[in-house]
């Protein structure tokens, strides 16, 4: 009876009819008592029998599953259970059927593995397979081949797994042990046209779509075949390739399939994006389909375009077997900015979504290509974020402390720092700093810009480790150029020991240069600052004991030394029209009070500790938890000295305290930190830790300001202060008031600004496009002077 055509409209129709479903509920009866002969493989004699009961579940599991559907303009559950039959075959009975079933495919299998391990001896009390070619074991290969078919009838049918098991998974991560039996679904993966792995999906589409993400991405590989399964049976579960349409009333389990696809959308759209640069066309050409699926749902409401056409107008660039590959990277490189562009609301997850990808090493990691196409996928959405101002304390709570860290732990991995992926691992930070701030409303002060954020970013991580130092001086020149005229004042502020702020203070307009041009104007910069820093130590001496009388010379007196020459200049120009900054006034030279104690720090070079439930192997091996330490690391309880700038106050201070010769502050030398909360880790860096990073920070941009007009204007306008804090850090190193690596820093911060100034009077004088020996002569000899020292 099961096996005659009309059995399944049968069943439906008797369903439909009446609550008591009699013709299913007697065949499925008559399961339940025959079931337990298939519980023994071995037993030879019942195999008719076991062959019966099996063909009954493969025709009850076809009667009973239903149609795949489909509907462009909304989402519906492709496998849905008839409302009639949801409750009639529970799901335990299923999973006890499902798993005798997988029993008898592989026990012949199980056999042979058993007896390989071992070593070929078969015990006493072990029956043995039938023989080759004999009834037994033809009626054994029929057994195994309608269990296969029923397994996938009764996957297709309804769900086959417990809720308690699905939340178990869920909570265990997709990589649970639970998924095991993942295994045996990949093995038989398709047959008669019906993709087995689609169908478990789409029944549990919730809870197994991150396990089916991550082995479509990191199966690429060490198993491209058993990628490319898991790609369609995705694509399959949300678009099926043939499918009835239906244009009917949603269902309740549709409507939980619209909540559960919006909650995925982001990891779906990230995941499309990647594989639609796939050399494989059929990959290709399904990755476009679930791309015109989401952007229909998700994108804007008059519909979405693409390079001015909607974008199923270019299928046939995608679906093509040998498509021309200028067409295809161009319109690619195209459709990533339009769906960023145009679907916004996905931002936020989809990048943090590909960034955890990046990061993961255990069991598996991507690809260098995979790699390289998750970072010029995540590129254009990092343009639609705007990021919070870090707070003033408890920084491991922040959202955004935790965003750009996850961002630059990305930049600490080897793969990361040259060629084709640190191109694109630094166009990330571009997109995320060119964003500026939001316009401030009524009663609202203004939000700082993503620049002013990511250089506050950066000076709080800069001292954890030497690897975050060599990162931040590398991405420091992409949040400078983002916003100079915000960025340097606050570095600057940095160096002078005032603390940080959330949001920057109102810019005013940066000064343009005298007309006695740049070079000029840096040349009387460093006149002034020369003039003050002469004057004031003119009144030091002043102020100082007189010392003992002794006979005059005899001769002619000396003539008084000449006055400093300017920098690049011939001739005294005019003055900057912004004058000198206040730390420069009359009586006060330092700018700031230096009696508050700093609070402690740990010095650029101190080594981070280990992050919490990592053991030191792993950290050896896994260079994720390397880079995890070197941001993640606790404050050290060594700092160095105290910066005193050269005032009446702070030289009484330093005759009181020990001399250090060398100008290198002392090895080992400990400072008391305050105690901390019990249970608080305090992450905020010290005030001579954010002079270090400033110094590092400044280095690159200040190499290529002149090159740029906004970050030219800027260093212009800021030309005295830097040439004061610059002058004024060297003369503190006779007070040892800078570490080994402030001392570093200085030194090739003054040789990158003069390599600027340099290259912008070579330029203005139209010698740019000769090498540097020809002009060499050209140059004033203070030039040539300062330039052998500085390297």
């Amino acid at each position: 009876i099961t096996q005659t055509e009309g059995f399944g409209r049968a069943v439906l129709s008797d369903a439909a009819r009446s609550e008591h479903q009699r013709l299913l509920k007697l065949c499925l009866g008559f399961v339940r008592e025959s079931k337990r002969v298939l519980e023994d493989p071995s037993c030879v004699s019942n195999y008719p029998l076991c062959l019966e009961v099996v063909q009954l579940v493969a025709s009850l599991a076809a009667a009973t599953a239903g149609d795949v559907r489909y509907d462009p303009k909304r989402w519906l559950r492709p496998l849905m259970v008839p409302a009639s039959l949801q409750n009639s075959w529970p799901i335990v009975e299923r999973c006890s059927l499902l798993e005798l079933l997988m029993r008898w495919v592989r026990w012949r299998e199980d056999k042979a593995l058993a007896a390989l391990a071992t070593g070929g001896v078969r015990p006493q009390t072990q029956r043995s397979t039938p023989a080759v070619g004999s009834l037994e074991e033809q009626a054994l290969f029929r057994i195994e081949t309608v269990s296969a078919h029923a397994i996938l009838l009764l996957v297709q049918s309804g769900p086959v797994m417990e809720r308690d098991r699905l939340l178990a998974i869920a909570e265990a991560g997709p990589w649970s042990r639970d998924l095991d039996l993942l295994g045996w679904y990949e093995s038989t993966h398709a047959e008669e046209g019906h993709n087995t792995l689609a169908c478990l999906l789409g029944h549990h589409f919730e809870h197994l779509l991150p396990a089916f993400l991550h082995r479509a991405y990191f199966f690429a590989g060490s198993s491209p075949r058993l990628s490319t399964r898991y790609f369609h049976a995705i694509v399959d579960a949300l678009v099926p390739a043939d499918a009835a349409l239906d244009d009917g009333p949603a269902a309740a389990s549709d409507r939980d399939f619209v909540s559960e696809v919006e909650a995925a959308s982001p990891s779906l759209m990230l995941f499309g994006m990647i594989h639609l640069a796939s050399t494989d066309a059929r990959t290709r050409s399904r990755a476009f389909d679930l791309i015109c699926r989401l952007t229909d749902s998700f994108g804007p409401a008059e519909g979405f375009e693409c390079d001015g056409s909607s974008l199923g107008a270019r299928r046939l660039l995608y679906a093509a077997d040998e498509p021309t590959p200028m067409l295809l990277s161009s319109h690619l490189e195209k459709m990533r900015l339009a769906v960023a562009a145009q679907c916004p609301a996905l931002s936020l997850p989809l990048v943090r979504g590909g960034v955890a990808l990046l990061t993961q090493t255990q069991p598996l990691a991507l690809t260098g290509a995979q790699q390289l196409l998750v970072l010029r996928t995540l590129s254009p959405w990092l343009a639609n974020l705007q990021l919070e101002p870090l707070p003033s304390s408890r920084l491991s709570e922040s959202s955004t402390f935790q965003f750009l860290r996850e961002i630059a732990i990305v930049g600490l991995q080897p793969w990361s720092a040259s060629g084709e992926a640190g191109d694109a691992y630094g166009a990330l930070w571009h997109q995320l700093s060119a964003r500026p701030a939001d316009r401030s409303t009524a009663g609202q002060p203004a939000a700082p810009s993503n620049a002013y954020v990511i250089a506050s970013f950066m000076l709080q991580v800069a001292s954890r480790s030497d690897k975050a130092a060599t990162l931040v001086r590398r991405l420091a020149v992409i949040a400078f150029d983002a916003s100079p005229a915000e960025l340097l004042p606050m570095l600057l502020a940095r160096i002078e020991g005032e603390p940080l702020e959330e949001s920057p203070p109102p810019t005013t307009q940066p000064c343009a240069p005298g007309p006695g041009g740049l070079i000029e104007s840096v040349g009387s910069a460093v006149q002034h600052v020369w003039r003050r820093l002469s004057t004031s130590a003119s009144a030091q001496s002043a102020a100082s004991p007189a010392p003992p009388p002794h006979a005059p010379p005899v001769g002619p007196a000396p003539p008084p030394p000449p006055p400093p020459p300017p920098l690049l200049s011939a001739k005294p120009p005019p003055l900057l029209s912004a004058g000198l900054p206040p730390m420069l006034s009359a009586g006060q030279p330092g700018g700031r009070d230096d009696q508050s104690p700093a609070a402690p720090g740990p010095p650029l070079d101190a080594p981070s500790e280990v992050v919490e439930g990592a053991s030191g192997a792993d950290q050896a091996e896994d260079p994720i938890m390397a880079a995890v330490a070197a941001l993640s690391g606790k404050p050290s309880r060594v700092q160095p000295r105290t910066l005193r700038f050269a005032s009446a106050a702070a030289a009484t201070e330093a005759e009181s305290a020990p001399a250090v010769p060398g100008g290198l502050p002392e090895e080992n030398e400990a400072v008391p930190a305050p105690e901390e909360e019990e249970g608080e880790e305090e992450l905020l860096a010290s005030t001579e830790q954010l002079r270090a990073a400033a110094l590092l920070m400044l280095i690159e941009p200040l190499r290529h300001s002149m090159q740029r007009p906004l970050a030219q204007s800027a260093v212009c306008g800021e030309m005295p202060r830097i040439l004061n804090l610059a002058l004024l850090l060297m003369h503190s190193q006779s007070e040892s008031a800078l570490s080994v690596e402030e001392n570093r820093s200085l030194r090739q911060l003054l040789r990158a600004m003069l390599e600027s100034i340099v290259e912008a009077h070579r330029q203005s004088a139209g010698l740019a496009h000769l090498p540097v020996g020809v002009t060499t002569n050209q140059l004033p000899r203070e030039v040539l002077a300062l330039t052998e020292p500085l390297r």
